[in-house]
């Protein structure tokens, strides 16, 4: 039987986080077809069978986290909330632990987000009075901090969300140290595919690919692009604690790598010291080699060092797709290394980089930019909107 999950992402990556979905989704299922994705703001909804939904958590790298669709309702009373709850079949997700209940009611008479949070707890207790769950189920759930149900009121319907990731998608459970206005993982993840799939087709994955992030910072673009293809196995998720899944040996087995393509050689510039060696502890923590993932320290918009530290490896790279994908100091980070045409001219005046991707505040002029731009996305990061964009040199 099929369930309906909801993919949350941030507004603005619906599509790329859709083309996530299809271009995994053919080896992890190649027997079934790519399921269809409705479109909503801040994410989709698709129908899967249950194991598979749970399963993407570890594949997925651009959504915030997968939510299971457990109900919909009319109601327009607090009481009739209570009693809906308490009748309901929850003993496959839930076993008396603690959960935080978040609210949104838009256009409906229940408005009140400690009231209806109440009734719902009520309610769950009312449940587990009746359906006393077994001993190792109530073990197990209580093995797990991270529980979350999402109520929804729209035009006085109640939709019900159980949380199957946890922490949100983006804590990779690898990091260890966090830079200055850090780029969140599940939208570098986002800025490497849509570098891949912007046509024209930026990379064959059978063909090996050097990338290069100026401003490194924490090491973010690299690491994602790097793993990007990989399971995240390296941290825990609501699901796999879950009363169903003690029962589903299937479930509780770690996937193994994809294999799609070719390991991605990559080369990191920080300006600031302390920064790189956050960055390099990262990289240890993730078990990235430094003999195909170089760091350096020193001025990235500096041509002397460039031709020093980053000059060799781009000769010794023949036959590599050569990308920048980079998220520079803007705001209220450090200092702006310049504007993106300044940055444009620098990168491409200093090599013929196939791609040359930068994420800036929206609102960045464009003109009098001699390259051609490939495209744009547009997103939300940290509260400001802000645009990544695409370019080549051109003919």
């Amino acid at each position: 039987m099929k369930e309906t999950f909801f993919l949350q992402v941030s507004p603005g990556l619906e599509d790329i986080a859709i083309k996530e979905l299809e271009l995994k989704f053919k080896s992890l299922s190649p027997l079934e077809e790519i399921p269809l994705c409705y479109k909503e703001r801040g994410g989709f909804t698709l129908e899967l069978e249950r194991n598979m939904g749970f399963a993407l958590n570890y594949w997925l790298k651009i959504p915030n986290r997968i939510l299971l669709r457990f109900a919909h309702f009319k109601c327009r009373d607090l009481p009739k909330l209570f009693n809906k709850i308490k009748k309901m079949q929850w003993s496959p997700y839930y076993a008396g632990q603690e959960l935080s209940v978040k609210v949104s009611a838009h256009n409906s008479r229940l408005f009140d987000d400690r009231k209806i949070s109440k009734s719902i707890e009520d309610g769950l207790a009312e449940y587990i009075v009746r359906q006393v769950p077994g001993k190792k189920a109530s073990q197990r759930v209580s093995q797990f901090p991270y529980w979350s149900l999402f109520c929804r009121f729209d035009e006085d319907w109640c939709t019900l969300s159980i949380d199957t990731s946890g922490q949100r998608l983006g804590l990779r459970g690898v990091k260890t140290h966090i830079g200055l206005a850090p780029l969140r993982e599940n939208l570098a993840a986002a800025l490497y595919l849509y570098t891949l799939k912007t046509k024209p087709l930026g990379r064959d994955l059978l063909r090996p690919l050097f990338l290069f992030d100026p401003f490194a910072g924490s090491g973010s673009i690299i690491q994602e692009s790097t793993a990007f293809f990989e399971p995240n196995t390296k941290r825990e998720y609501a699901f796999e604690f879950f009363p169903s899944t003690l029962k589903d040996e299937a479930l509780r087995k770690k996937p193994a790598p994809l294999n799609l393509e070719m390991p991605l050689s990559s080369f990191a510039g920080e300006k600031n010291s302390v920064q790189l060696e956050g960055l390099k502890s990262n990289y240890q923590a993730a078990q990235m080699s430094f003999e195909q993932h170089a760091v350096a320290c020193g001025d990235s918009m500096n041509k002397a060092h460039l031709n020093k530290e980053l000059l060799p490896k781009l000769t010794s790279f023949k036959g590599h797709e050569k990308w920048i994908i980079t998220n520079p100091p803007y705001g209220k980070r450090l200092n702006s290394p310049g504007t993106l045409k300044e940055i444009l001219d620098h990168f491409f005046t200093f090599y013929n980089w196939d791609r040359v991707g930068v994420l800036l505040p929206k609102g960045v002029k464009l003109k009098e930019i001699n390259y051609q731009c490939l495209g744009k996305l547009e997103f939300s990061h940290g509260g400001e909107e802000v645009v990544f964009s695409l370019w080549c040199r051109g003919t």
